[in-house]
């Protein structure tokens, strides 16, 4: 199961087609990814995905409510070059993807924003502006927007929430879309509807590599971990332990930022990239501190509390 678009294609060209040309083991695709079709396959017993990556929000519910296979470590072959906090128990770390402000360098000509603060001044930066339909980064940003910094975002608790909501009272009526899917956010720039964004960093990336003049701005990103997962139970576990195994390959994990923009799990794949392709990359060294992780424990832990107050707030005016 797969993100679909150049999201899939990405993953062809690096996980699927070696995969199968080293094994002979096939890989059907079925896109997008969906939490909800994979509790539905282990709750009922029929299994149409046998793997798959989860943002990090929705691992954690998965492994909360008991949806997946522990990852078979005989197979699974841990490197002693990679962190150790790669291999969990019911996931490995696929790739990262940053949550980031982007904007439209031909209309900024001089300095454009830099901050979620930036972002929320629409005096000094004018501008029709966008953000994802989702509490998730959008209630830090807001947060960092009001002063906070990203030591002191989690956990988030109720008088957290409160003070994003109230900070999100102010850019809201400044906000002409909220995107749903990643190529709606690529859509918004390439229509020139929009001149300043939340997006995620790899639908940026292609559309640099496009031509499309569009500046990423890494200082308060928000940095999201993908895991690579197996469903409880399903009779395909030994192979997709199998691919798992053979997408943690430095060199498959480069080729997989090269062509999408996000960040390897395996920090020596960053060494097989040129410089340039390296500063695109989120969690990058080159990047030095100026990103933060997203927690996406507290996420998979709450979502199911704040997502209704969120949809609450968004039909509201």
């Amino acid at each position: 199961m797969t993100w679909g678009g150049v999201f899939t294609e990405a993953e062809r060209g690096a996980y699927y087609g070696p995969f199968t040309e080293a094994t002979g083991i096939k890989v059907a695709e079925v896109s997008p990814v969906s939490l909800a079709k994979i509790k539905a396959g282990v709750t009922n017993k029929t299994y149409d995905v046998d793997t798959s990556s989860l943002s990090s929000s929705e691992y954690f519910q998965a492994v909360g409510e008991g949806l997946l296979e522990p990852i078979d470590y005989t197979v699974v072959k841990k490197a002693g070059d990679v962190p150790p906090d790669v291999y969990e128990e019911y996931g490995v770390k696929a790739n990262s993807i940053s949550y980031q402000l982007v904007y439209n360098s031909d209309k900024f000509t001089q300095q454009g924003p830099q901050s979620w603060a930036d972002f929320y001044d629409v005096a000094k930066f004018p501008g029709d502006r966008a953000l994802w339909d989702s509490p998730i980064g959008n209630i830090e940003f807001a947060l960092l927007a009001d002063g906070m910094t990203p030591d002191q975002l989690y956990p988030l608790d109720d008088e957290k929430l409160d003070r994003a909501f109230k900070k999100l009272d102010e850019i809201k009526p400044h906000i002409k879309i909220w995107w749903q899917q990643g190529a709606q956010s690529q859509q918004l720039f390439q229509d020139g509807e929009v001149d300043l964004m939340m997006m995620w960093n790899g639908r940026a990336t292609d559309l640099i590599r496009q031509g499309q003049p569009l500046t990423q701005v890494w200082n308060q990103a928000g940095l999201a971990v993908n895991r690579w997962i197996v469903p409880k139970g399903t009779p395909n576990a030994g192979k997709a332990m199998e691919f798992i195994n053979a997408a943690l390959d430095p060199q498959k994990q480069a080729n997989f930022a090269e062509t999408l923009g996000y960040g390897p799990s395996v920090p020596s794949a960053f060494d097989l990239l040129s410089p340039e392709e390296a500063a695109l990359q989120p969690g990058s060294p080159l990047h030095g501190d100026v990103e933060f992780e997203i927690d996406g424990q507290w996420w998979g832990e709450n979502l199911g509390d704040v997502l209704p107050r969120w949809q609450n707030w968004l039909s509201q005016g």
